[in-house]
């Protein structure tokens, strides 16, 4: 396969209502279509997912589009690519830009589908050798807010049917809103996420939670720190999981090694895309972690490709890959999945490729952009 075009667009979406956590409030998303053309003329289009902040990650969304206009997408002019796995061989001395490069590799592999005639889905489970779901349960990430706020957000969840709820919090001050939230809903899918705002000396505390019977604890230390997250894992109940930690397959087998956690967050913007994510979630398989796959903000057309990673049976827990109106009013695509009884259901389900099928004066604007490859 060579690639005759790639196009990026800008574009900014206001949030139904500011989103909090550890790192930063956000009340805007910038992100960037990312449009990939072959010499069949098929055209698949992705987005980048890079934040504005480099607090969640190194990564901001202007400097990885940079590195796209820069380096990336010209050093894909007159590649011929047989596998999308070619894509991170061509780019394998390139250090870090993981959410740079998965703007580009996604959108690829879903041009491979397309060409083999097979749904995005199906393309990916014959790689990692598992099967597809026809629709699959979905949890909801809330962001940092009062127990009032919260318990009405949860209700209402509930009611939309999301099987888990992931709660943000921003320290030790936030535990006893937890455990109020908890005697309101006992039976509740409950996880936590700290996004590294505890330290290892927080440990007394954090054993507090083991009677919560959560789901896991996710990322509450260092994202640089697998041996303190093994020492704390060590002495607690509750299954950790880590998130900001995980970039490389690499750092899966160090987690391993480290017995850092139970359950390893997979996000494919973050990791440098499907070929990485597809590695990363069978050697998790293969030695019994628990996997799920984590949302970006993402609008409903960047959460398509994370909804499309979520239908494999590798995954063990549900994913924060619910409908994007969660987050925002405007939509980018026609045709996105839609959520009935508590499950997410899949529209087109045997198109080739992914089907995505943007507004008609999106699409004028992404047609008007300059060819990265010209």
């Amino acid at each position: 396969m060579h690639l005759t075009a790639i196009q990026l667009l800008p574009v900014t979406l206001a949030l139904n209502a500011p989103f909090t956590t550890n790192h930063d409030t956000m009340q805007k998303r910038h992100l960037t279509l990312v449009a990939l053309t072959n010499e069949l003329g098929h055209r698949a289009i992705g987005e980048l997912e890079a934040l504005d902040t480099p607090l969640y990650n190194p990564e901001t969304q202007f400097e990885a589009r940079a590195f796209i206009q820069s380096y990336l997408g010209p050093k894909m002019k007159d590649q011929n690519f047989t596998t999308p796995g070619d894509f991170n061989r061509l780019f394998q001395d390139v250090a870090g830009h993981q959410m740079a490069k998965a703007a580009l590799e996604m959108p690829l592999w879903a041009l491979f589908a397309q060409g083999a005639q097979l749904p995005l889905a199906t393309y990916l489970s014959r790689a990692a050798s598992c099967q597809v779901h026809l629709n699959i349960p979905v949890g909801i990430s809330l962001g940092l807010n009062g127990v009032h706020t919260l318990t009405q957000q949860i209700q209402a969840a509930q009611v939309a049917g999301y099987r888990r709820i992931k709660l943000k919090v921003a320290g030790l001050a936030d535990l006893l809103k937890i455990k109020q939230l908890r005697g309101a809903f006992p039976n509740m899918a409950f996880m936590l996420d700290g996004n590294a705002a505890f330290k290892l000396a927080d440990m007394s505390k954090l054993q507090s939670l083991d009677h919560l019977n959560l789901t896991m604890l996710e990322q509450p230390l260092s994202n640089t720190d697998f041996v303190a997250h093994g020492v704390l894992q060590a002495n607690l109940k509750t299954p950790l999981c880590l998130d900001e930690n995980i970039h490389t397959l690499d750092d899966v087998q160090t987690a391993i090694k480290c017995r850092s956690a139970h359950i390893i967050n997979v996000k494919p913007a973050r990791v440098g895309g499907f070929q990485v994510a597809l590695d990363i979630m069978k050697l998790c398989h293969q030695h019994g972690l628990g996997i799920w796959i984590g949302g970006m903000v993402e609008s409903d057309l960047g959460r398509l490709y994370s909804q499309t990673l979520a239908r494999l049976s590798l995954c063990t827990y549900p994913g924060d890959v619910g409908p994007a109106s969660q987050f925002f009013k405007q939509t980018l695509i026609l045709n996105p999945p839609v959520l009935k009884a508590g499950r997410l259901q899949f529209i087109n389900d045997d198109t080739p490729g992914l089907p995505i099928h943007l507004a008609p004066a999106l699409q004028d604007q992404l047609n008007a952009q300059p060819n990265l490859l010209r």
